[in-house]
Parts: C-alpha cells; structure tokens; sequence
C-alpha cells in the first residue's frame, strides 16, 4: 500500500459519504494504490452505517467501528495502528480541511521530509474562539516552556513517513494529543499553508467544556512545569506576608489588608493542591495499563 488516509468519524452520519468521495478523487491523483480508513469512535448517529454503506460503493474504504467514545486522538492512533501504506495522511471528517490539499502534501514530502503540517490562513471558527485559542497558546509556551515547534494555527490535517508512523506508535501513554505526540518525536518536517473552511453541514462536538478539559490535558501532560510555578507562587506569598507583617506594625489599622491575604492564600493552597491532584491522576490512569481503545468490529 502506497498512501493512507486517516479520518476519525463521531456525530458524521452526514458527510461521510461526500468526505470519501472527495479524498477519493485527491488520493487518485495521486496513486492508484491507496487505502481510507474511517474510524468510528462511538457515535450516537447512524456513522457507522454510513461508513458500512459507502465502503460497499468505495472498495478502498475499510471501517474501524470502536467500543465507546475514546476520543479523537485515540480514534487516530487506532487509525495509525491498521494503516498499512508508505505514507498516512490524517484528515479530520468534517471537510473544513479542504482534501484536495492532500496532492499538495504529498508533493511536500517527496522533496525528503518526514512529517508536512498544514497551517490554517484563517480559522473558520468564532471570533471568540479564536481569540481564547490563541491566548490558550501563549499560556500554553509560558507554564511548558515549549516554542520551537509549537504553533496554534497547525492542523490535524497531516502527511506522515512510515519511520514517523512506527515511531508514533511507540508512544504508549494514555494521555495523548496527536500533534503534540508528533512535536515530541521530531523528525525533519515542514508546513503548508491551506485555507481553513466553513464546516458544509452539523456542529463540533468540542464544546467550552470539552475545549477547557483538552486545553488541561495539553498541558499537564507535556510538563510538570505547573507544579514548579505552584512552588515560585507559594514562595512568592511568604514573602508578601513577611512584608505585610512588618507593615503592620507602623499601620495596625489594616485588618482588609490581611483579610485579603488570607483569602489570597486559601486560594493558592486549593489551586495548588488541584494542580497536583491531576497530576497524581494521571499516573493512576497510566498506571492501570488499559488498552487505548477496543474494536467493536471492522468491514
């Protein structure tokens, strides 16, 4: 097999079949050699029957159908693990990433590289999402100390070598985030600039709490610098408080003063401790060694 395509499926019902119509046609252009896996990660629609009903009518189409919902970075690595081509694409289902670019990807890697980013001119989201995913970024380089090659505008749109593949597999953990896993290895790579799209039909299933948790996972899971910062904060108060006391003694009136601190200093603690639980969490999860996901059944 020559060249795979990736595409994690929930809530899709809609548009898998113009979704595999047009990779189709892209991945032709390409080669004749080509596989798309659609990978059902336990949606409450009629995807999985959809996904059954076009890969009767597209012999290249092969559906991973999952026990639950795991997740989108779990639905991916699912997708990794069955590809079999030289080089996989990954392509989110809702067409907001246009397929046509993957002839253009596919370009971009012959010229030696291992992994091509697609970089999005302009997010097709609300204003307000875009301006909280970019001050998520800026937090994000601040509490992991992560710049070089960490960019908010990069896509799950991609196209991977097989070395890139095999060594993605590698990674075990359970907490994962695709793009973040792919910065981890490294890897000679380069970015194409795609237009971003309006989504031709539903919603994302990422909503403001589902965003928040991600954004939480991204970064707890990439560095333990939050809890470093919890020490520099707690260190911080103290000395605040030394100040204080010795204010004190020249102004004794200021009892909202030390009102506020001790307020101050109730909520340093709770956070603290809340930054450590999930950490402490994380290696419960990754402790109980369960599988990253469970195939109900394939066609």
């Amino acid at each position: 097999m020559h060249l795979s395509i990736i595409s994690p499926v929930y809530e899709g019902a809609n548009i898998v079949e113009p979704l595999v119509r047009r990779i189709s046609k892209a991945a032709a252009t390409i080669t004749p050699d080509f596989e798309i896996l659609l990978v059902e990660d336990g949606s409450k629609d009629h995807s999985w029957e959809a996904i059954k009903a076009v890969s009767q009518q597209y012999p290249q189409v092969k559906g991973i159908k999952l026990s639950r919902n795991f997740g989108q970075h779990q639905a991916i690595t699912a997708g990794l693990t069955y590809s079999q081509g030289d080089f996989v694409a990954v392509l989110d289902c809702d067409l907001q990433d246009d397929p046509a670019f993957l002839i253009d990807l596919y370009e971009q890697i012959q010229e030696g590289y291992e992994i091509v980013f697609t970089l999005r001119k302009k997010r097709a989201f609300q204003n307000s999402r875009n301006y909280i995913s970019k001050a998520y970024q800026s937090f994000y380089r601040l509490v992991t100390g992560v710049n070089e090659f960490y960019r908010g505008d990069v896509g799950n749109f991609s196209l991977l070598s097989r070395k890139v593949v095999n060594a993605f597999l590698q990674v075990k953990e359970q907490d994962r985030h695709y793009l973040m896993v792919l910065r981890w290895l490294g890897f000679k790579h380069t970015y194409l600039e795609i237009a971003h799209q309006e989504r031709p039909s539903g919603k994302s299933s990422y909503n403001f709490r589902k965003l928040v948790m991600l954004g939480i996972s991204g970064i707890t899971s990439q560095s333990i610098r939050l809890l470093y910062l919890a020490i520099i904060l707690g260190i911080g108060l103290l000395v605040l408080a030394l100040i204080s006391s010795i204010y004190y003694l020249f102004a004794p009136s200021i009892a909202l003063l030390f009102l506020s601190l001790s307020l101050f200093s109730t909520g340093l603690i709770v956070t603290t401790i809340g930054i450590a639980s999930i950490y402490l969490g994380k290696v419960f999860e990754e402790s109980k060694k369960r599988p990253l996901y469970i195939v109900e059944e394939e066609c």
